[in-house]
């Protein structure tokens, strides 16, 4: 008898599923052959004018494609463009009209008002108010009122999977190719970087190598706590300067000061810059003052940090946010790798570990067998946490550079030293000061720089492994 309940139940769910899929699925083909055709075909304009809050802004074809001719001219933004290009080639449907002279039913005109101007060939097709819309839960998404000019009907329409109202609400910075500068990313030769705190300059004159295919090495540097011989082993990170290429390359930003002159806008942040070189004429980069949201609130949304900037010759002021900059225009230590070392652990022959008087080492036994050692007696170890004691041994990574204020300080409180293939001697001696805070410990790895390591990744280094042992 149960069974037949279950065999009644599923197939009656069956049925409501089967149900809703075809109404669901007829609802979508009424949409497409049923419903009547906006009475205005604006797939062929050329011109689009729009007038809304932002200001107002033309939309051109022309050969080559859209383009913006007001306020400024300017290339568009090519997800915009393809945007733009799907709505118009798509039909405009009316699933509801009314009197347009009514202003209730769910249905009134926006304040401030957004007007929408489609021509062609200098003809007016039609001039039309954006009003209010509404998303329905279906796959033709935003239903939007258009109050056209010179009818006594108002249209409730959409377009099949695009927003069209919310499309032309779109402010003229948003429709603008924010690509600023187009730069070849193989040409790049030379790059030199000018902050608060240091200047330094890098070129592809160096030895390349597996790590460092393209040759990047430093040429010069100057600035507080910065040896200018390089005496500290300065190992350049080509994956940081992949990212600086990478954004420089071509070089966007985050929006346009259209009507803003550099001089009053430069402020306190002047003379931060970059500069490249390559086949052509060299370009710097300019950063100026800070964008207060209060001056100017129509760069509030690119939160704050978000700095104006130049290009050296040219008219433009440009705004990038804080993140952009930050990729742009690192410190001369952000170029340093942040490796520690690196090695396969198959050449892991044995570590010593060392915690102020405490002493003891991990080394594989006559059956291969990892076994710890303190003194002249072997103790098994946590297999668990010696996986994870190997996994981050292997690629041992730096937080960051010590600052000069704390490259003096002592860093005898612990020693790990690391034993590869069959030498006598530590490939690595890892010298580690007293912890802070329990956050972090300064250390340095043979005569290295001083750098920063995370307290959680030093207490893996330092924790005892062997099974039954107290921990240092």
């Amino acid at each position: 008898m149960q069974g037949k309940l279950w065999a009644f139940i599923i197939f009656a769910l069956a049925a409501v599923i089967g149900v809703g899929g075809y109404l669901y699925w007829t609802g979508l083909q009424r949409t497409v052959r049923d419903f009547s055709r906006f009475p205005y075909d604006v797939r062929f304009s050329d011109e689009i004018a729009v007038q809304g809050e932002a200001g107002r802004m033309v939309l051109v074809h022309r050969e080559g494609g859209w383009q913006m001719a007001e306020p400024v001219e300017s290339a568009l933004d090519e997800a915009m463009r393809r945007r733009l290009e799907a709505v118009l080639a798509s039909d405009f449907f009316v699933d509801m009209m009314a009197k347009a002279d009514e202003d209730g039913g769910g249905y009134r005109r926006l304040a401030p008002p957004t007007t929408v101007t489609f021509s062609r060939a200098g003809q007016v097709i039609v001039r039309l108010t954006l009003g209010t819309g509404q998303t329905l839960g279906t796959a033709n998404s935003e239903r939007r009122w258009f109050f056209v000019q010179g009818d006594a009907m108002a249209y409730r329409v959409f377009v099949p999977l695009y927003d069209v109202g919310t499309l032309f609400e779109v402010p003229p910075s948003g429709w603008r190719d924010r690509r600023w500068v187009d730069i070849e990313a193989g040409g790049i030769t030379s790059m030199v970087f000018e902050t608060a705190v240091d200047a330094f300059s890098l070129d592809r004159l160096g030895q390349p190598s597996a790590k460092n295919p393209q040759g990047w090495r430093v040429a010069w540097a100057r600035g507080e706590g910065i040896d200018p011989f390089d005496s500290d082993g300065f190992v350049i990170d080509e994956r940081r300067i992949a990212t600086i290429i990478d954004l420089v390359a071509p070089l966007y930003v985050d929006d346009f000061a259209d009507g803003l002159s550099w001089e009053a806008v430069r402020g306190s942040g002047a003379g931060a810059r970059i500069q490249i070189h390559g086949a052509g004429p060299a370009m710097t980069l300019e950063v100026g003052g800070e964008v207060g949201a209060e001056v100017f609130p129509a760069f509030r949304a690119l939160g704050e940090g978000a700095r104006f900037v130049h290009i050296a010759g040219r008219q433009e002021v440009a705004v990038m946010t804080a993140r952009r900059l930050l990729g742009i225009l690192p410190l001369f230590d952000d170029l340093r790798t942040k490796s520690v070392w690196e090695f396969s652990s198959s050449r892991l022959a044995s570590v010593s570990v060392r915690v102020y008087a405490r002493q003891w080492r991990y080394a594989p036994g006559q059956d291969g067998v990892w076994m710890g050692y303190e003194g002249g007696e072997a103790v098994s170890l946590d297999e668990g946490a010696l996986a994870g004691f190997v996994k981050m041994l292997i690629g041992l990574q730096a937080l960051r550079f010590a600052t000069p204020a704390e490259k003096d300080e002592p860093l005898h409180a612990a020693q790990v030293d690391v034993f590869l293939d069959d030498a006598d001697e530590p490939a690595y001696q890892l010298r580690l000061g007293q912890s802070h805070q329990g956050l972090y410990r300064l250390a340095r790895v043979n005569e290295g720089p001083v750098f920063v390591l995370p307290e959680a990744i030093a207490g893996i280094l330092l924790s005892d492994l062997r099974l039954g042992s107290a921990q240092p």
